[in-house]
C-alpha cells in the first residue's frame, strides 16, 4: 500500500516560510502600476526620473509659492479659532501630522467639508479651513515644515500642501490620477516624498502614486 510521508516539522516550517515568501513575491509583481508626482524645482522631470528607476510615470505635482503643474485652483487655508465638531454621523478624524513649532496637526471633516485642526497639550486652539469636500480626507508629513492634505474628486483625488505652522496653503491643488480609498492611507518617505497605494485596473494589481519632494 502506498503512503505519503509526512515531512519533519522543520521541514514544514521551512515550506510554510518559502510558499509565504512566494505569495508576497507575487503580489509584489502584481504592483507594477506606478505614477509619479514632483514638487516645484530640482532638475530632474518625473519621467526622467521614473525612468531612472525603472518605472512609467505620468502625472503632475506641486510647486513651491505657486500653483503647481496642472493645477486647478488654490485651496485657501487660514488657522482661526478652534471649531468644535459635533456628533451627527457626518464627523470623521482623520491623520495626525507634527506642527512647528509645536503640537500637531489632525485632518478631520464634519458635514463632508474637511478642516485642519491644531492642538498642542489639551483642546484644539486653532482650526484651518480648507475648499476640501470629503468625508474622509488624507494628511501626511510632506517633506520639513510641509503636509499634505489629499481627497477624492471624482476617479482621482485633488491635493493641496500646507505648511506645518499655521496651515497656510504652499501654491495651488494638483491631481493625483489615482482612484481614492476612505481607509488607505499615505505614506512618506525620508527624501521627502510621499506615496499611496490605490486599487488598479483589476482585483490583482495596485497603482502607486508617489508625489516627489518640493524643491
Amino acid at each position: 500500500m502506498d503512503t505519503e510521508a509526512t515531512p519533519p516539522l522543520r521541514t514544514r516550517r521551512r515550506l510554510i516560510a518559502g510558499a509565504a515568501a512566494g505569495t508576497v513575491a507575487a503580489v509584489a509583481l502584481a504592483a507594477t502600476a506606478f505614477l509619479v508626482t514632483r514638487g516645484g524645482g530640482g532638475d530632474a522631470s518625473p519621467q526622467s526620473r521614473a525612468q531612472q528607476a525603472g518605472l512609467p510615470a505620468d502625472g503632475t505635482g506641486p510647486s513651491s509659492g505657486a500653483a503647481g503643474l496642472g493645477a486647478s485652483g488654490s485651496a485657501s487655508a487660514s488657522a482661526s479659532p478652534a471649531t468644535a465638531g459635533t456628533c451627527d454621523g457626518t464627523l470623521f478624524g482623520g491623520d495626525l501630522v507634527l506642527a512647528q513649532p509645536k503640537g500637531y496637526w489632525t485632518a478631520w471633516s464634519q458635514g463632508g467639508t474637511a478642516r485642519l485642526e491644531h492642538f498642542t497639550t489639551g483642546a484644539s486652539d486653532a482650526t484651518g479651513t480648507t475648499a476640501a469636500k470629503t468625508a474622509h480626507p488624507h494628511l501626511v508629513a510632506y517633506g520639513t515644515g510641509r503636509m499634505l492634505l489629499a481627497w477624492e474628486s471624482g476617479a482621482t483625488m485633488t491635493a493641496q500642501v500646507y505648511d506645518t505652522t499655521a496651515a497656510k496653503p504652499v501654491g495651488g491643488t494638483f491631481t493625483v490620477d489615482v482612484k481614492d480609498h476612505a481607509y488607505q492611507a499615505f505614506k512618506s518617505y525620508a527624501d521627502g516624498s510621499v506615496a499611496y497605494p490605490a486599487a488598479g485596473a483589476n482585483a490583482t494589481t495596485i497603482r502607486v502614486a508617489r508625489v516627489m519632494p518640493m524643491r
